[in-house]
């Protein structure tokens, strides 16, 4: 097999295993939305899945950039999130703009579902390419290449997560950095060095921010490990450390604009807070329970037997990390390997990553002192790549006849597959088992030890494909684009009635409808929130609204005590203007309008407040002011709307011969920065939440714009573009010309 017949069998497989998204128009989506909304749900098959675990795309990664891709705007970003929270700085990362193939897809479309699909697709189709480059620069057989290509893009790991572009850009932009490394330190260029930080600066916008100090520490000592095996002297090895290094500079340096937007959020965030060890210990299986640790390891060779793992009613818990059984054998055939040079730091790595899963100790070490305290994750999740990479050293290994079927080997081979059977026996006799599945699995290791013995290439590809279609197309969870609801009655009723920015709120815990973050793609307004990083601000405000307050340390917050709010006097100052449940509320200060889909609307009395302008106010810190709601404070100034756009607002206001505030319904962010006919206007904080301006005597008008560092993020994009394209031009002047043949 040629490397270019391996780059041609990577596009069909690609092709194969997304069929139902190039050719029958659908997306990647975990469920219809139906329930979302209120809707009966809707199953096109009986073969669908839907599966709520992945809510996460549903619920921010489609709403977000819906916001991205569809708001009013002044900047050439959408900068500012009015929908949520009363309002958010917009997320700047991989579902924006502000990443530079996310802005190059939008050019193509504004649909969030096709962009977010497509984003999905070019990361998986690039992921095969990395590593199928990273193999053959390291050397390889193009077969080992291509197998491991395929393992990695279109099998378990990377299929389980389509929902979930972060994990599955966690794969495609290190296997990059690995590959780049790989020929910058053989061959240092301009094309590679340009590669490297272009690489950098996709994977730390993009990725998993834990996957990605995960993925640091192996692409480091990989790095340094490269440096110290390349011949030549001492000192061209210290040039090509420090031109990597300033590649890793630069590459930072293209980031600094989100960066910079993001740790000025996580800084009044409460999950960077004192947070237990519980929280995190939660993600592993449980400690000293045996059996969870054995259904850990055994799926990671194998889940099939017990049913579909992208099933919501799968019988044990699975996060997606599975080799299946081709490549798990291949894996741990690799420790067999007499090669141990090559293959040992990639053992290590693959070994550390599954003891610190499986042993809390470890785990909690990770936590705090080696950067895991931001989120939990399963630190086993870094040993894909390595396991991949080793699956293909080890084709390598029996293509080249260094790896024979011999008594030893396969006795090794058959452990894993007899380990799963004892467990199937004594330990998941409860549960159904799938003999079509276990055939698969058995064929599968009996055809791998065939190949090991005939050392046959097309067995091996073959084995690759079957492994891709069953152990990965099965974990599609894709929907048809018109079978996902994006309206119904209930999103209209609340629609006609908040027309003009006024929100909604939910009092009843029962109704599981419009759950958070999802006002994004509805074009609704609410208080709620599902926010990793909601500000302490923001946790402050609504705790006094309800007695369970924000959950998760902040990450979620959407049902309101409606005893606590009616007794609140500034809570009409949240411009709450419907109240929905389940169950009637009885009280003289809501009216019920409407009853949608068992779902009663209540109208707020008294009225709320969008905006105003007030001279009963306290400035108590130069950024901190007070505003009082009561009966017997002063009349308020007559103040009107001139323009509304998400980052930017305008208002004419009434020339007070004093000092005023103007007030606005919306969460405080320093970067609002007020001006009056480009005079600057201080802004403040009013009751520690909300956005106030102080207006000076005299002032007739004022205009609020958002502006956040994310917008100079235009730079790095308009720089790869120039410098590829410069790049491109040089090579091509450097082609050589065609030679004359004479008649």
């Amino acid at each position: 097999m040629s490397h270019r017949s391996a780059f041609l069998l990577l596009a069909a497989v690609f092709v194969l295993q997304f069929s139902r998204v190039l050719f029958q128009g659908e997306v990647i989506f975990p469920h219809d939305n139906s329930e979302e909304l209120g809707l009966p749900s809707e199953q096109t098959s009986n073969r669908r899945i839907s599966n709520r675990s992945f809510s996460d795309e549903s619920n921010v990664f489609i709403p977000e950039l819906a916001n991205n891709l569809r708001s009013d705007r002044k900047g050439w970003l959408a900068t500012w999130n009015p929908h949520v929270q009363l309002g958010r700085p917009a997320f700047g990362s991989v579902l924006s703009r502000a990443f530079a193939l996310t802005n190059l897809l939008s050019a193509f479309t504004c649909n969030p579902f096709i962009l977010y699909t497509a984003l999905v697709l070019l990361t998986v189709g690039l992921t095969a390419v990395f590593l199928l480059l990273f193999l053959r620069s390291l050397g390889m057989d193009p077969a080992a290449g291509v197998c491991a290509a395929i393992g990695l893009a279109f099998t378990t790991p990377v299929s389980y997560w389509l929902c979930f572009v972060m994990f599955v850009s966690a794969m495609c932009w290190p296997v990059c950095l690995l590959w780049l490394i790989t020929e910058f330190t053989r061959k240092p260029s301009w094309s590679a060095a340009l590669g490297l930080v272009f690489a950098i600066y996709c994977w730390l916008l993009s990725s998993y921010p834990q996957v990605t100090i995960l993925s640091a520490y192996m692409i480091g000592p990989f790095a340094l490990i490269r440096l110290m095996q390349k011949p030549g002297t001492g000192r061209q090895k210290l040039w090509i450390s420090i031109a990597m290094i300033g590649c890793v500079v630069t590459g930072f340096l293209a980031t600094l604009p989100n960066i910079l937007d993001l740790l000025s959020i996580a800084r009044h965030s409460a999950r960077l807070g004192d947070v237990s060890d519980s929280f995190f210990t939660a993600i592993l299986p449980a400690a000293g329970d045996f059996q969870k640790h054995i259904n850990f390891l055994i799926t990671l060779f194998d889940w099939s037997w017990l049913g579909n793992a992208i099933d919501p009613h799968y019988p044990i818990p699975f996060a997606g990390l599975s080799f299946t059984p081709f490549y798990g054998t291949l894996i741990w055939l690799s420790f067999l390997l007499k090669n141990r040079r090559a293959t040992l730091f990639w053992q290590i790595f693959l070994l550390v990553c599954l003891a610190t899963t499986i042993f809390p100790s470890l785990y909690l070490f990770a936590v705090h002192y080696l950067g895991f305290g931001f989120s939990r994750i399963q630190l086993a999740g870094g040993g894909i790549i390595p396991g991949f990479v080793l699956s293909a050293f080890t084709i390598d290994a029996i293509l080249r006849g260094e790896l024979r079927l011999t008594l030893r080997s396969a006795v090794w081979l058959v452990i894993p597959v007899i380990a799963e059977l004892i467990v199937a026996l004594l330990m998941w006799r409860g549960n159904a088992f799938y003999v079509t599945a276990i055939t698969i699995t058995f064929l599968l290791v009996g055809a791998l030890a065939w190949a090991l013995r005939s050392r046959n290439v097309p067995g091996f590809v073959a084995l690759a494909i079957l492994s891709a279609l069953f152990y990965g197309r099965t974990l599609i969870l894709s929907w048809p684009l018109a079978k996902i609801h994006t309206s119904s009655e209930l999103v209209q009723a609340i629609k006609s009635r908040t027309f003009d920015g006024g929100r909604f709120a939910i009092a009843d815990g029962a109704q599981h409808v419009l759950p958070s973050n999802e006002e994004s793609l509805l074009g609704l307004y609410s208080v709620n929130s599902y926010d990793s990083l909601s500000s302490r601000r923001y946790q402050a405000l609504v705790k006094g609204w309800s007695a369970a307050g924000t959950g998760t340390y902040g990450r979620y917050f959407r049902v309101l005590n409606i005893k606590h709010v009616l007794a609140d006097p500034t809570f009409s100052f949240s411009n709450v203007r419907l109240i929905l449940s389940a169950r009637p509320l009885r009280t003289n200060r809501l009216r019920l309008v409407t009853d949608v889909s068992g779902i009663k609307i209540y109208r707020t009395i008294p009225a709320p407040i969008g905006f105003l302008q007030t001279t009963a106010f306290q400035l108590s810190k130069e950024t901190q002011a007070t505003l009082d709601n009561s009966p017997d404070s002063a009349q308020h100034l007559v103040s009107k709307r001139v323009e509304i756009l998400d980052d930017f607002q305008k208002f004419n206001v009434t020339a007070s011969r004093q000092t005023t505030l103007f007030f606005l319904s919306q969460q405080y962010h320093r970067a609002w920065s007020a001006q009056n006919r480009y005079q600057p206007l201080q802004t403040v904080a009013v009751n520690n939440f909300y956005q106030g301006v102080i207006l000076p005597p005299n002032t007739s008008e004022i205009e609020l714009s958002f502006r956040p560092k994310v917008l100079w993020s235009w730079i790095p994009q308009l720089f790869f573009a120039l410098v590829g394209a410069l790049l491109l031009l040089r090579a091509i002047l450097r082609m050589p010309a065609p030679r004359r043949q004479s008649l």
